[in-house]
């Protein structure tokens, strides 16, 4: 598998086929991790590692570092990006997005398949102003699971 990380999906479409890939990379949320080091618009990691052996038919995963797109609002999309994170790294993120307003965690409501513990599940609202230092954003993580034996 050739390495695209940092590079524009463009690019990553003509890495792929010279190397013998049938399909372009894929951008679908199923690349959990990240990397705010890249520049916008690029690619932050793939779901395989570079030089792992596939075959060629083999789909390639992606996620797409995105810079917010409004200015002053985060939309669903740049928000999308903090699944899979951990809370602290994804007030980091949100801090290099531009978020000043308050983030609150709290657990989701039911056991979120595919969503490991102590990572991003969900947040709300879906979209949010970036720059008002009142503006309330929560994110959500997974319950942690509780035993209780008979005494």
């Amino acid at each position: 598998m050739p390495n695209v990380v940092g590079k524009t999906l463009a690019e990553a479409t003509q890495i792929l086929r010279a190397a013998g890939f049938h399909d372009p990379p894929r951008e679908d949320g199923s690349a959990i991790c990240y990397d705010v080091d890249v520049p916008p618009e690029t690619i932050s990691c793939q779901d395989r590692a570079a030089g792992t052996s596939v075959r060629t038919f083999h789909e390639l995963a992606v996620r797409v570092q995105h810079a917010p797109r409004h200015g002053t609002g985060l939309t669903t999309e740049d928000l999308g990006t903090l699944m899979g994170m951990t809370v602290a790294d994804a007030k980091l993120a949100l801090a290099r997005m531009g978020f000043e307003g308050v983030i609150e965690v709290g657990t989701t409501a039911a056991f979120v398949s595919g969503c490991k513990l102590d990572t991003i599940c969900g947040f709300e609202p879906q979209a949010t102003f970036a720059h008002d230092p009142g503006r309330l954003l929560k994110l959500y993580v997974n319950p942690r699971a509780s035993f209780s034996t008979p005494e």
